[in-house]
C-alpha cells in the first residue's frame, strides 16, 4: 500500500495512554498481560506487528479469547471500534498523515484478522450468529472503501462463503483440519486372530450375558491385542467427550465431570488389573494373566493408548500384586523384560520425559489425563492473582503467560486427537465396562488393602486343601 518505510514514519506518533496502565511487557518487550482491548488494539497495530512472537500470540488470542470475552460479539464491535479509529484531536498536524497512513494499515490488519478468525478459528456453535454481520462490514464497509486495494474484502470472502455453507463441524476450523489430518494417517488394524474364541462365546450367550468370562481366557494369542484395542475404544469416548481446549479449563464443572469420570475409569481398571490376579489360588495361571496384562499394556503403549497403559501398569505394581513373589519368578523373561521397558517409559521421573516426546506427533492417542491436570496446575503459577481454585481471574490484565502455557498443552492434544480405526466389538466392550464398574468409587488404598486380606483367605484355604 505504501512504498516508505513506516517504521521511520510511525515512529514518533505517540503510544496510547492506555498502555501505561493496561500493558505490562516483560525486559525484552514480550507481552506479559493486557487488556482485552489493548490487546486487540496490539494485534492491530502496525508498530506491533514485526514482534518475534507474533504468531503465538495471535493463535493465544484466537484460542482461548472466547474465555474472556463475554460472547464473540465482544471480539466483533472492538474489531470495528478499531476499523472506525478517528485522528486523535490533540494530534499535531505534523504528526497527522503519519496517524492516517498508521490507521490504514490498521484497517487491513482488522480485516486480516477476520480473515484469521473465519479460517482457522471459527467455531459454529458460537460464532455463527456473526456471519451476516460481517459479511455485511465486508462488503458494505471494506469493499467500498477507496482507500484500501479494491481486493481486501476477498481476502474474507472463501473463508466466510465456507462458514456460510456449514460444513457440520462442532469444534473450530482448525481443529476440524488437525484432527483429519491425523485421522488420515491413523493406523488400520486388521484381524487380531481371538476373533475364533469369540465367535464362540457370542453363539452361546449375548454381550449382556458374558459376565461369567474370566480374564484369563484372553490370555491366548491375540487376546492382549482384542483387549487393548476395547480398552482404547472406551478411553478415546472419554477423551472426545471434550474438546482439548475444554479439558483445560477447570473452571467449567461439566468439564470436570468428564475428567472426574474418566478418573474413576482408569481407577477402576488399575484396581481390576490386580483383583484379576489376586483372585486365583494357582501359581502358574496367575503368572500366565500376569504376562497377558503385560502384553495388554504393551499393545495399548504401541496404539498409543498411554492411559490404559499407565492403569494396567499400576495394577501390576500394586502392593497385594507385588508381594506375590513367586508368581513373578513365573513370568517370562520376555515379559518381564516388556515390564521394564514399560515402567521406564511411563515413568513419572524427569517429569514423565519420554512419554511427552513420543506423545506431540499428528496421530491419534489417548493421553494420560494426570499429566494434563499437573500441566495445567503448574500454568496457575504464571497468574499473578487467583480468585478461585478452579479458574483464571476473568477481569481485569489478562495474563498472556499463562495462556501461553495452555496453548502448548492444547495443540499437543489437539495433534491427537483424531479417531482411531477401530471397531466396537460388543462383547468384550461391555464385559469390560461391566468388570470395571462396580470398582469405580473404590478407594485404591483400601481396596488394595482389601486385595491383601483376600489373598490371605484364599492362601489359606490353598494350604487346608493340602492338608486334607
Amino acid at each position: 500500500m505504501f512504498s516508505e518505510d513506516l517504521s521511520d514514519l510511525l515512529a514518533d506518533l505517540p503510544k496510547p495512554a492506555e498502555e501505561e496502565t493496561e500493558v505490562k511487557r516483560g525486559q525484552n518487550g514480550s507481552l506479559v498481560s493486557a487488556t482485552l482491548s489493548q490487546l486487540v488494539r496490539i494485534l492491530t497495530d502496525e508498530r506491533e506487528i514485526a514482534r518475534d512472537d507474533l504468531t503465538d500470540l495471535v493463535d493465544t488470542f484466537f484460542l482461548f479469547f472466547r474465555s474472556f470475552c463475554k460472547s464473540p460479539a465482544t471480539l466483533f464491535d472492538l474489531l470495528i471500534q478499531r476499523y472506525y479509529l478517528d485522528v486523535p484531536s490533540d494530534l499535531p498536524k505534523a504528526q497527522s498523515e503519519a496517524w492516517w497512513v498508521g490507521q490504514q494499515c490498521t484497517k487491513v490488519h482488522v480485516v486480516n484478522m477476520f480473515s484469521i478468525w473465519l479460517e482457522y478459528y471459527w467455531a459454529p456453535a458460537t460464532d455463527d450468529a456473526l456471519l451476516k454481520p460481517i459479511q455485511s462490514f465486508m462488503f458494505e464497509t471494506v469493499a467500498k472503501d477507496h482507500t484500501l486495494p479494491e481486493d481486501l474484502a476477498q481476502l474474507v470472502a472463501t473463508p466466510l462463503w465456507e462458514c456460510v455453507g456449514g460444513l457440520q463441524i462442532v469444534h473450530n476450523r482448525w481443529l476440524a483440519r488437525v484432527t483429519r489430518s491425523s485421522g488420515e494417517a491413523a493406523a488400520v488394524h486388521g484381524p487380531t486372530g481371538f476373533e475364533e474364541r469369540l465367535q464362540a462365546i457370542e453363539s452361546m450367550l449375548g454381550p449382556n450375558e458374558a459376565d461369567w468370562i474370566d480374564a484369563g481366557y484372553f490370555r491366548t494369542a491375540g487376546g492382549p491385542e482384542m483387549l487393548a484395542r476395547q480398552l482404547t475404544y472406551i478411553e478415546t469416548e472419554y477423551f472426545h467427550t471434550r474438546l482439548p481446549e475444554q479439558l483445560v479449563q477447570f473452571s467449567n464443572l461439566e468439564t470436570q465431570d468428564t475428567r472426574d469420570l474418566w478418573r474413576a475409569f482408569s481407577n477402576a481398571l488399575t484396581l481390576w488389573v490386580a483383583k484379576c490376579i489376586v483372585i486365583h489360588n494357582k501359581v502358574l495361571f496367575r503368572a500366565e494373566i500376569m504376562e497377558m496384562f503385560i502384553a495388554t499394556a504393551a499393545a495399548c503403549k504401541r496404539m498409543r493408548n498411554y492411559s490404559s497403559a499407565l492403569a494396567i501398569l499400576h495394577g501390576l505394581q500394586m502392593a497385594p500384586i507385588w508381594r506375590l513373589s513367586q508368581t513373578r519368578t513365573l513370568v517370562r523373561l520376555e515379559f518381564q523384560e516388556t515390564f521394564s521397558q514399560l515402567t521406564e517409559f511411563l515413568s513419572s521421573d524427569n517429569n514423565w520425559r519420554r512419554y511427552r516426546e513420543e506423545l506431540p506427533q499428528n496421530l491419534p492417542a489417548v493421553p494420560i489425563m494426570a499429566v494434563v491436570t499437573r500441566d495445567v496446575a503448574q500454568c496457575r503459577e504464571a497468574l499473578d492473582r487467583v480468585s478461585s481454585t478452579v479458574g483464571p481471574p476473568v477481569v481485569g490484565p489478562i495474563s498472556l503467560q499463562y495462556y501461553r502455557n495452555l496453548r502448548r498443552i492444547v495443540r499437543i492434544l489437539e495433534d491427537c486427537y483424531a479417531s482411531y480405526n477401530l471397531e466396537c466389538v460388543d462383547l468384550v466392550y461391555i464385559w469390560l465396562l461391566k468388570q470395571t464398574e462396580d470398582l469405580r468409587d473404590q478407594d485404591y488404598d483400601q481396596y488394595s488393602q482389601y486385595l491383601m486380606a483376600l489373598r490371605f483367605v484364599i492362601r489359606n484355604a490353598q494350604l487346608e486343601d493340602v492338608c486334607r
